[in-house]
């Protein structure tokens, strides 16, 4: 997370819109609302809110206006004006703008149409600027709204991220010539996760993981004292979805995909809801395309099985596992992840290597979910429940963990055998949860927790299994493609008819389902785990004509 600061601007009463416009028009304070900062002094009558309510009515009221007479004229504009002028809007006389209003909706009463198309020419520009105009105002007096006053001196407070410091402090001083005050402080250590003021968060993280972030807030702000998994993500969430969709085919197809989309959102491209998240979201795609294709060699996989008998590579002979570099490479991964030399994932013992390899998947995930867990209750001051809760699960996740390392398939029978190594792993840290969670939660609630969490360690794990269901999903389906395309080529005498319908298919169809299943585990299985994300986003007060 970005350090924050917390600031009180203290400025001549008369400044106060000049320094709200110039901090609006660089959008770096996150506005608080005086009412909340300075309740006792506004209670004791030491200051008092300003009142904007007139004027910001007047303003609505002359927008309304504005828009309907752009309506009438038929203008639009996607100009932002960004050359309004400091001036223009401090020295706005709402009288003049009526008086103005008024003789253009005279003229268009008529509605004859030489008359509109002589407003347009001559006033459009100028409509299309004053509504532009009316919206910064409307913006500056909701700003205003936030501050407080005495008879002299406005005070408005806010939060800034600390590397901004000087920026804000030099915007401040030129707006109002040197005369201010700027207090800050550094947030309260060790503050409680429900605190009644939060701290806004902003994430930090380089250019090459921004994209992640939206799959972090999916569950919500996060809170300004939590960790920020989205480096962690940026890493895993592309190897889960190349884990489920292994083919160097498929993933060349989706690579280029997605480049392409990648294109289309460097251009600016802005389409539907849904094809916007689709392009925006393209660089994970590339990702999740590079995973796919690497895994594709490492699983054997290149638009199916090479060595099916019905795969056009092995009516020609040519196997694209075998050349030097990849063979290697192969070869290294297969020792790397404890797979078979001859893995494939249809085979019986390759599916069981697989199954094993997702089994320890789970055991790193839900380990590092229950690790950041602990940090975060102990960044927010929760000593006791870090032990308690998320610090005895890890031990008993961690203990399971091991003992399944140990025993593997005889690990059930070592647990109920009485096995003291079992018993050691396993049944001790859980009696140690179990009673320490009665003595400070009661029995039912400690019971309960106990049972829930050992239950959900269960079958967390299980979950992961889904990895290895959709890789072999993906190679039965890549077989019956070939199965298809051949019968086909036998009937019609057309080729890879069925590998062209058969990568359509996994190009524009599975990979929705194998990307909600990688979102389900990092949301469900993994963050779930440690992410409060009961916080407050951090949102600037920005002027955009």
């Amino acid at each position: 997370m970005a350090p924050m600061l917390k600031v009180e601007v203290y400025v001549p009463r008369p400044y106060l819109e000049k320094v709200l416009f110039n901090i609006g028009k660089e959008g770096l304070l996150h506005l608080v609302d005086a009412k909340e900062d300075f309740y006792e002094e506004i209670a004791k009558g030491f200051l008092k809110p300003i009142d904007v309510s007139a004027r910001l009515y007047k303003i609505s009221l002359l927008t309304s206006r504005v828009e309907r007479t752009s309506s009438i004229l038929n203008l639009a504009s996607s100009r932002s004006f960004e050359d309004l002028k400091e001036e223009e809007i401090l020295s706005f006389s709402i009288s003049d703008c009526e008086a103005y209003l008024d003789s253009l909706e005279k003229s268009l009463s008529s509605g004859d149409e030489s008359t509109m198309e002589r407003v347009r020419e001559e006033h459009g520009e100028k409509i299309l600027r004053l509504n532009a105009l009316l919206k910064t105002l409307e913006a500056l007096e909701v700003a205003k709204a936030k501050a407080a006053e005495t008879s002299n001196v406005a005070i408005f407070s806010g939060w800034l991220p600390r590397k901004l410091l000087k920026a804000f402090t030099d915007i401040v001083e030129r707006a109002c010539n040197g005369c201010y005050v700027i207090k800050y402080e550094e947030p309260k250590p060790h503050g409680e996760a429900h605190e009644e003021i939060k701290v806004p968060s902003l994430m930090k993280n380089p250019s090459w993981a921004k994209v992640y972030e939206g799959l972090v807030k999916g569950l919500g702000a996060l809170n300004y004292r939590e960790i920020d998994p989205t480096i962690v993500w940026f890493f895993t969430f592309p190897i889960f979805f190349g884990f489920m969709f292994p083919d160097v085919g498929h993933g060349l197809v989706l690579l280029a995909l997605s480049i392409l989309l990648y294109y289309f959102k460097r251009r600016g491209y802005r389409g539907g809801e849904i094809s916007n998240y689709i392009v925006q979201g393209s660089s994970v795609l590339m990702a999740c395309a590079i995973t796919s294709t690497i895994f594709g060699v490492v699983f054997g996989e290149f638009f199916g099985n090479p060595h099916s008998e019905h795969h056009p590579f092995h009516v020609f002979g040519f196997d694209p596992f075998k050349s030097g570099v990849v063979a290697q490479f192969r070869e290294s991964a297969l020792s790397i992840l404890g797979l078979p030399r001859e893995f494939h994932v249809l085979e019986p013992s390759g599916a069981i290597a697989l199954l094993k390899l997702t089994i320890y998947i789970a055991i790193f995930h839900i380990t590092l979910g229950l690790v950041f867990s602990v940090i975060n209750k102990v960044r927010l001051g929760e000593y006791k429940e870090a032990i308690v809760g998320p610090g005895l699960w890890l031990w008993l996740y961690l203990g399971a963990g091991i003992a399944f390392t140990i025993y593997r398939s005889r690990l059930i029978a070592a647990v109920l055998g009485g096995d003291l190594i079992a018993f050691a792993l396993i049944w001790l840290p859980f009696m140690v949860m179990f009673i320490a969670r009665v003595v400070f939660m009661g029995f039912l609630d400690g019971f309960g927790e106990s049972l829930d969490h050992f239950i959900a360690s269960l079958s967390n794990t299980i979950s992961y299994a889904r990895l290895f269901a959709f890789a072999i999903v993906h190679a039965v389906l890549s077989d019956v493609f070939l199965a298809v395309d051949h019968g086909l080529y036998t009937m019609i005498g057309v080729p890879f008819i069925g590998a062209m319908a058969g990568t359509l298919f996994f190009v524009f169809f599975e990979i929705v389902f194998v990307f909600f299943q990688a979102l389900r585990l990092h949301w469900v299985e993994h963050g779930m785990k440690f992410l409060i994300a009961n916080g407050m986003p951090f949102q600037p007060f920005t002027i955009k004509p």
